[in-house]
């Protein structure tokens, strides 16, 4: 016997129906899950990746500006556009030691902390030689602060942008691995989902089949032996190869095809009993008209014989009389 056929249908749709509800459960913490990670990866593209580009950016942009702030303090036309353009210098500074601060504040590597030291290192010398740069435009020489400016306030510009621009392609590697990372985790996320989703509907449909054909067989069976106990055939009994919502219809096709066996039985008996007590009775009405008929018979000889009588009795009395 098939196991399952020992398992009724509704039990097989409960267990079919919980498997699904676990399937979906395990979909949707498996989601949850995968998202969990594609939603840290944002979140450290959102707050340690980008934020740290932006820094080394504001810092290329404020070393960039100073030296320019500086030409103009050099080529000022009179004392307040030069002070306006050292005062401009001491901003920019201030900005980029902010920006700095929030940048090693927020180094979370060593490979990071060593590029935040030799930005720091580079960005010391870079304002220490600004601020001799600015020192000599403070003094009027001019002539001195543009050769100063070309000789060293440029190249310590450069040496730093130089580790500035290092430590922007190295957040920039990392930005573009989180990048592709969350675009593996998604699809694969996806994968996942579809694949589950469509192992699901795969599943949901190999039940309905299956149960339609349960069903099938079931009905069939019980209709076979409906229509055989409608037709008076009660020689092949009820079989039930299965356990299910169907086995108490069977058995009851079965008990009720023996009932009407035995009545069938019990009511040919009596017919038969019926038919020999006719059998007899007739024989008996028979006998019965036979002596009847000899009955009448003798009776007919009696008035025969009386009439004779009559007849002799009269002329015996015609005799007397004469």
């Amino acid at each position: 016997m098939n196991p399952l056929s020992t398992f009724g249908i509704a039990k097989r749709l409960f267990a079919v129906v919980t498997l699904v509800a676990v399937a979906l459960a395990g979909i949707a913490v498996f989601a949850a899950i995968e998202m969990g990670v594609v939603i840290d990866d944002a979140d450290r593209v959102r707050d340690q990746r980008m934020p740290q580009l932006q820094r080394t950016a504001a810092m290329e942009l404020d070393v960039t500006r100073v030296l320019g702030q500086l030409r103009h303090a050099m080529l000022a036309r009179n004392p307040e556009e030069r002070a306006a353009a050292l005062a401009e210098v001491g901003k920019l500074k201030q900005h980029f030691e902010q920006a700095m601060a929030e940048y090693e504040k927020a180094v979370y590597s060593d490979e990071g902390r060593r590029r935040a030291a030799e930005i720091a290192k580079q960005g010391a010398n870079f304002w220490e030689v600004g601020g001799r740069n600015v020192a000599l435009i403070h003094k009027g020489e001019q002539a001195e602060a543009f050769a100063f400016l070309a000789t060293t306030a440029i190249p310590a510009r450069n040496a730093l942008l130089a580790e500035l621009g290092e430590a922007t392609a190295f957040y920039k590697k990392g930005l573009d691995t989180d990048v592709h990372e969350i675009e593996i985790e998604a699809a694969a996320t996806r994968n996942w989902l579809v694949g589950l989703v469509v192992g699901v509907i795969a599943l949901l449909l190999v039940f309905s089949w299956h149960v339609a054909a349960v069903l099938r067989r079931r009905v069939a069976v019980s209709q076979a032996a409906a229509e055989r106990v409608r037709d008076g055939d009660f020689t092949q009994p009820v079989r039930d190869d299965g356990m299910d919502e169907f086995s108490a219809l069977l058995q009851a096709m079965q008990d009720m095809q023996a009932s009407l066996s035995r009545i069938v039985s019990e009511v040919r008996g009596n017919a038969e009993g019926v038919a020999t007590a006719s059998a007899q009775i007739a024989q008996g009405n028979q006998d019965l008209s036979q002596r009847t008929e000899e009955q009448a018979s003798a009776l007919e000889e009696t008035a025969a014989s009386m009439e004779q009588l009559g007849a002799t009795v009269k002329q015996n009395a015609d005799n007397a009389r004469q």
